[in-house]
């Protein structure tokens, strides 16, 4: 259970309620995919997450969650030859609450993610 009584990935329908089980699904039941990213685009969302009174300066600056939308062509299956379809990605990154002392880990985590293919 996360804490939150939700399941943390939902994956064309299906809840997986941890990561790793996710990503052993991933790994073997996924193709090959090659992607070309043509288009990046990064925007604030919300430029304060939480209140900054008695916020450390380097808090402060991350206390913001942003967009992120990428867009490009991809091939399923075959790395160099094959159809291109295209495809579009939107996810906020949010500041990782969890960062070990000297910041070590990710800044950044992914907090919702929707991928869509252009068949």
């Amino acid at each position: 259970d996360n804490g939150r009584g939700l399941p943390n990935i939902t994956y064309n329908g299906e809840l997986f309620l941890d990561s790793a089980t996710f990503q052993d699904r991933w790994v073997k039941d996924m193709p090959r995919t090659h992607l070309e990213a043509q288009s990046l685009n990064v925007h604030v969302l919300n430029p304060s997450i939480k209140p900054t009174a008695g916020m450390k300066k380097k808090e402060a600056a991350r206390n913001m969650s942003l967009i992120v939308q990428v867009s490009g062509s991809m091939r399923i299956g075959q790395p160099k030859e094959g159809p291109l379809r295209g495809f579009s990605d939107s996810f906020v990154l949010v500041p990782n609450e969890e960062l070990g002392k000297q910041d070590v880990g990710r800044q950044w985590v992914i907090q919702s993610q929707t991928f869509r293919f252009v068949v």
